[in-house]
């Protein structure tokens, strides 16, 4: 369909395809917007007339986007997966229960995992707005603080995550073959307890790009390597060059702060 509308095809042809196939993705549509607008200002004399629609990166020879651009493990599992069940967790949770977990969190011993003591309040309080260093807190605490707090079918969700998470965040893998058929059996439980819980969870696409990560591990060796958790800290820098800015050409203000 989108080569079609590509093909200067028009709007009629392409909603008599969707209504043939009976295909309907809402995704593409902006794009299929944008470029029958562009067709008809050609039409109409107000556009130039281009050959190609789509971005020049898309006609590199070699290039393949769903093998070449890997899984982002902070976004997609810690900012993610983790994210939607702590923040749904929190949601169950009546007031009393809430004082509970903070309490919970607050006195969890941390002995030998080399982060300072949890704070309680926080995580509870600001569960939407947590970082992902907070949810590599959280992962570990979860299991053991979150026990009679939620349904079980949700429990188990957050288990199978707890024990996915480690085999992802691999510096170094020895036998290759053995950790990614470990890996993939812990992708599916996890997809499985998921599914378990609610269905609804699977209309967020995350839970569709996890199941490439085995291939991107193979091609690109440990997740660990193409995480963008290293580079995420340089935002520090930009936001500290943005306070004073007054927003209007914020670009501007940052570039013009650290000439």
């Amino acid at each position: 369909m989108f080569h079609e509308v590509t093909s200067s095809k028009g709007k009629t042809r392409y909603i008599k395809m969707k209504t043939d196939t009976g295909i309907k993705d809402t995704y593409m549509d902006v794009f299929v917007k944008c470029i029958l607008k562009h067709v008809k200002g050609i039409r109409a004399g107000s556009d130039r007339y281009t050959e190609v629609f789509m971005s020049p990166v898309w006609r590199i020879k070699g290039l393949n986007p769903h093998q070449d651009t890997p899984v982002e493990i902070l976004h997609v599992i810690l900012l993610g997966f983790l994210k939607y069940f702590w923040c749904n967790a929190i949601s169950r949770l009546n007031n009393a229960q809430k004082v509970e977990l903070q309490v919970w969190l607050a006195s969890f011993d941390v002995t030998g995992l080399g982060i300072p003591p949890l704070a309680g309040q926080t995580l509870v309080q600001y569960a939407g707005s947590l970082t992902g260093q907070d949810f590599h807190t959280i992962l570990q605490a979860a299991p053991f603080v979150l026990y009679n707090l939620i349904p079980q079918e949700c429990y188990e969700a957050f288990l199978a995550l707890s024990a996915l998470i480690p085999l992802i965040w691999q510096p170094c893998i020895d036998n290759i073959d053995e950790h990614l058929a470990i890996l993939q059996v812990a992708i599916d439980h996890f997809l499985n307890c998921t599914a378990h819980w609610t269905l609804q969870w699977f209309n967020k696409l995350k839970f569709h790009i996890i199941c490439h990560l085995p291939d991107h591990i193979q091609c690109f060796g440990p997740a660990i390597l193409f995480a963008t958790e290293g580079f995420e800290s340089y935002n520090a820098i930009i936001h500290d060059h943005s306070i004073h800015s007054n927003r209007q050409a914020p670009s501007w203000d940052i570039a013009h702060r650290m000439a």
